[in-house]
């Protein structure tokens, strides 16, 4: 059970890391669109 609750940990924290990512991206690219 520990063990599955480690892999479910680590697969969320792979996807924040994508969300964070993309919304870097997203704030760049309309950073050079308004500016």
């Amino acid at each position: 059970a520990l063990n599955k609750d480690r892999e479910s940990n680590a697969e969320h924290g792979e996807a924040l890391s994508e969300s964070e990512a993309l919304a870097m991206e997203v704030a760049f690219f309309s950073f050079f669109f308004f500016f």
